[in-house]
């Protein structure tokens, strides 16, 4: 593992020390802590600076298990997507997943805690891909990328053979990190119709 300066936003780094650290950075599966390369206004030097926290940290992505982790993704994913639709109740949207019954459901552990989830569907076609959430603390880390590639890999061994997701209008960077993933645009125009008998009041 990499290790960066202590403080490393007080010390300028050379280029030969950048041209050093950059490429092994790069090859690094998982960066020990969220950095950006910017330059000192001072000395106008290339320097690293922490986003976060630096500290190393095993990530493991396994089946949801209720009810061990119910409580942990209904924080997250209120903390991560705020819906306040009723058909979106994480709470709800557990308990329908779980009555499929298709282990297509999975969340990212370290330190015995969720950080992150995937939930991912397949209709014997075209598989889908959805609730994707990492927590704050944690993002810059390639958490997302490694949920959705596990979750690609389950739909691939099922027969998949085209995956879908949905974004957001507008939302730029969540677009830039699924292209980077492979996926790309399509002149699309998503409808959809609730069906209020099968939600529950709150």
């Amino acid at each position: 593992m990499v290790q960066l300066p202590d403080a490393v936003e007080d010390r300028a780094a050379d280029l030969p020390l950048l041209e050093f650290l950059l490429p092994s950075l790069l090859k690094l599966k998982e960066i020990p802590c969220p950095v950006a390369l910017k330059e000192s206004a001072r000395t106008k030097t290339p320097h690293f600076v922490l986003l976060g926290a630096c500290h190393p940290m095993n990530v493991t992505i396994v089946d949801y298990n209720d009810p061990a982790h119910r409580n942990q993704v209904i924080a997250l994913w209120e903390s991560v997507f705020g819906y306040e639709t009723a058909h979106n109740r994480p709470a709800l949207a557990i308990d329908k997943k779980l009555a499929v019954n298709d282990s297509l459901f999975f969340v990212a552990i370290a330190n015995d805690k969720v950080i992150g989830t995937i939930m991912a569907g397949y209709d014997g076609h075209r598989g889908w891909i959805y609730s994707v959430a990492v927590s704050t603390s944690h993002r810059r880390r390639r958490i997302g990328s490694r949920l959705v590639s596990h979750a690609e890999r389950a739909l691939t061994a099922r027969g998949c053979v085209k995956i879908n997701l949905q974004i957001l209008e507008r939302n730029e960077s969540v677009c830039a990190f699924y292209s980077s993933l492979g996926f790309s645009i399509e002149k699309r125009i998503s409808m959809a119709k609730r069906i209020p008998q099968n939600i529950p009041p709150a």
